[in-house]
């Protein structure tokens, strides 16, 4: 069955488990029943195993030298996150560059299960995750980034201004759901920047599935 409509979530911070998304996908697939969620691309984007190895390192290499594991461990490996994707985010290869990677190939693997179609999205986010996909969605649409992928746009043979281009930049994101949002003020984008695609909220699902 051809899919009409892309569903994305993203994790927070922390040493998440690559099946975070698990009971969102089992309460979601309830909800709305087979019919509709077969016609969903359904992808749960995962990007902690590019923050999580300089983590466990500096962790190993500092246990016998503090106290206090389980704080400590949950500082490093939570608080850290958002400071790794920052640093030198501009650097080809960063962690914040190779984030952005993951979203990149999740968006041209929906395209293709979509069959080639810029079908709407929607991305539900969560904590450092809001800010993952919202840093994503200003690069992509940007006309000259200053950091991540879009910096200097793949060389991968996908046309500039082509319909994956689009999609892959998220020109058909029809809503974007925050939950722990940890910036505030973008809860106010709407009002503030009408026509900003990370803040209008566009086709409700029911009229996106039609």
């Amino acid at each position: 069955m051809p899919k009409k409509l892309a569903l994305l979530t993203l994790h927070g911070m922390g040493d998440t488990s690559p099946t975070y998304y698990v009971e969102l996908h089992d309460l979601l697939k309830k909800a709305l029943g087979n019919s509709t969620w077969n016609r969903i691309a359904f992808r749960p984007i995962y990007y902690q195993n590019v923050l999580q190895g300089n983590q466990a390192e500096i962790f190993g290499r500092m246990r016998d030298q503090i106290d206090w594991m389980k704080l400590r461990r949950f500082l490093l490996y939570g608080f850290s996150d958002a400071a790794s994707l920052e640093y030198r985010k501009d650097v080809t290869g960063s962690p914040y560059f190779e984030t952005q990677k993951v979203i990149l190939q999740t968006m041209d693997s929906v395209f293709e299960e979509a069959g080639r179609s810029a079908v709407p999205v929607i991305v539900v986010a969560q904590s450092l995750g809001c800010q993952v996909i919202s840093s994503y969605i200003w690069d992509a649409q940007q006309p000259q980034p200053s950091a991540g992928i879009w910096r200097a746009p793949p060389d991968d043979g996908v046309a500039a201004g082509s319909t994956q281009d689009q999609f892959r930049r998220m020109q058909t994101l029809q809503r974007l759901g925050y939950d722990g949002l940890q910036h505030s003020h973008l809860c106010f984008r709407a009002q503030e920047h009408p026509g900003d695609p990370a803040a209008e909220p566009g086709l409700p699902m029911a009229q996106s599935l039609r």
